[in-house]
């Protein structure tokens, strides 16, 4: 019974989120699409959906940003974006 449980609980909780950490290049509000350069050293650019996702500031370009994601057959999908830039600005006010 328990281990039916556990086989279940971590089957429904499915794979972790990933966590990316970059610059915005761009944002388009209307469809909710932002493409963000990676802080790494590769600076690769990774284009994401924010659709679904709970946005805390509006990003701007600019703007450095973290956002938790997972990966749907190669679309990168938003949980969760963090504006660090702007939680800089309202610390320092």
């Amino acid at each position: 019974m328990i281990l039916l449980f556990v086989i279940g609980a971590s089957i429904s909780c499915g794979e972790a989120p990933q966590v990316f950490q970059g610059i915005v290049v761009k944002y388009d509000a209307s469809s909710k699409m932002l493409v963000a350069r990676n802080e790494k050293p590769q600076n690769n650019e990774l284009i994401f959906s924010l659709r679904d996702g709970d946005i805390g500031a509006e990003p701007a370009v600019g703007d450095s940003v973290r956002i938790s994601y997972r990966d749907r057959n190669g679309d990168l999908v938003a949980i969760r974006l963090m504006n660090l830039s702007q939680q800089t600005e309202l610390k320092n006010k």
